[in-house]
């Protein structure tokens, strides 16, 4: 992601957004691939689902960055995306929102997926940092920290 932003390529950071938030979907959903062509999808109906039935886990947000992203994959006319483009200019840029737009976006996300994360992994997370929570609170900044502790 942070690539995608240094390198001005917004659709591949919509992309990875995408992906990150159809994962942690995966986990709160508790999906399983069980070798069919969908079993792992996360769909429309999912995210209803989360949004009614776990709402202290931004899931309204997460899914309307979800949105948002799909807009940008799937060239929806709402990501303004120049189709027009020759494949040149394209390589060279194709971002049009400000790095310091796209950063604190991508920021904002991480730190939500990163709360949802440490909500269904706190056990794992709290043994791996038993002897070093002082490791555990640079990593995850004092906001999510103080957030994690109070899962105890």
């Amino acid at each position: 992601s942070i690539v995608a932003i240094l390198n001005k390529r917004e659709r591949y950071l919509h992309l990875s957004l995408r992906s990150m938030i159809e994962h942690i979907a995966r986990i709160a959903l508790n999906k399983t691939y069980s070798g069919g062509d969908f079993d792992g999808t996360v769909r429309r109906r999912d995210f209803d689902y989360l949004k009614s039935n776990r709402r202290n886990e931004n899931w309204n947000y997460l899914h309307n960055v979800y949105i948002n992203a799909c807009h940008y994959v799937h060239f929806s006319p709402q990501a303004n995306i120049n189709t027009s483009a020759t494949f040149l200019q394209l390589l060279v840029n194709d971002c049009h929102s400000s790095q310091k737009n796209l950063i604190r976006n991508l920021h904002r996300l991480t730190s939500s997926v990163m709360e949802t994360y440490i909500t269904y992994f706190h056990y794992e997370v709290a043994s791996t940092f038993y002897r070093s929570m002082a490791d555990l609170k640079y990593l995850l900044g004092n906001s999510l920290y103080t957030k994690f502790k109070a899962l105890n």
